[in-house]
C-alpha cells in the first residue's frame, strides 16, 4: 500500500466521506485499498495500472477518459488524485466521464492537489511531485478548477480546501519511517490526519471537489 493512500483513507474517514451506496465506482483505485474498507454493495475499481488485491472489488483495467460503463450506472463515483495524471487539455473530458456514469442526484467526489502545494522543505516540492507522477503539473488552482467545472452542464459543485499542513510538513520523515516500520508509521499518519482535519483552510495542499449531478 502507498503511504499517501493510507493518509487519504484516514482523512476521508474523519470527514465522513464514504462509499456506502449500492453501486460505487472508484476511478484510479490502483489496488483498491480504500474501496475495500467501504460498505457499498457492489464495488468497482478502475485504473490503467491495476493490482487485484481484494476479493470484494470488481477490478477494471481501462482508461478513465472512456469509462466502459453505460450512462447513469453508479450511485457514487470517486476519483482521488487522478485528474493531474490525465493528458493535458482532457480534464473536462475526464470529469464529464465521471458525471456521465453517475446517476441523477448522485455524488461525484474528487481530490486534487493544489497548484500552490508546498511540501517541506519547499525546494523539494517539484521533485517530490514528480515522484508522485505529477509530470504535467503539480496541481490546479481553485480558479482553474472552477473554470473547468463551469463548462459542464447539469451539475452543482463545491470546492473545499484541504491544506494538509502536517502531512506535507512531515511527509519525508513519515515516508522514511514507513519503509522501516509501517505499523508505527500508520499510527503517526492517523495522528497527522486528526490534526490536518482541524486545519483545512488554505491553498498550499489539496482540494476536495464535491459534485452533484442533477439533470443529465
Amino acid at each position: 500500500m502507498r503511504l499517501g493512500t493510507y493518509y487519504r483513507a484516514e482523512l476521508l474517514k474523519l470527514l465522513n466521506i464514504k462509499a456506502d451506496k449500492e453501486n460505487v465506482l472508484d476511478v484510479g483505485c490502483y489496488d483498491g485499498y480504500w474501496l475495500s474498507t467501504q460498505g457499498a454493495k457492489n464495488k468497482y475499481g478502475l485504473d490503467i495500472d491495476i493490482v487485484k488485491k481484494y476479493p470484494n472489488i470488481n477490478y477494471i483495467k481501462d482508461n478513465a477518459l472512456n469509462i466502459p460503463f453505460e450512462d447513469n450506472k453508479f450511485d457514487q463515483v470517486f476519483a482521488f488524485d487522478v485528474i493531474e495524471h490525465v493528458p493535458e487539455n482532457t480534464e473536462e473530458q475526464f470529469i464529464s466521464e465521471l458525471i456521465r456514469v453517475a446517476k441523477n442526484g448522485s455524488e461525484i467526489i474528487l481530490t486534487v492537489p493544489s497548484k500552490n502545494i508546498k511540501i517541506f522543505p519547499n525546494f523539494l516540492t517539484n521533485w517530490i511531485s514528480k515522484k508522485w507522477g505529477h509530470f504535467k503539473t503539480n496541481g490546479y488552482s481553485k480558479r482553474e478548477l472552477s473554470r473547468c467545472l463551469g463548462k459542464i452542464n447539469g451539475i452543482k459543485y463545491e470546492i473545499i480546501e484541504n491544506n494538509s499542513p502536517y502531512f506535507l510538513k512531515y511527509y519525508l520523515l513519515v515516508r522514511l519511517i514507513w519503509k522501516i516500520n509501517e505499523k508505527f508509521a500508520r499510527k503517526l499518519i492517523k495522528r497527522i490526519a486528526e490534526k490536518d482535519v482541524k486545519n483545512m483552510q488554505g491553498e498550499r495542499g489539496f482540494f476536495i471537489i464535491n459534485i452533484k449531478k442533477y439533470n443529465k
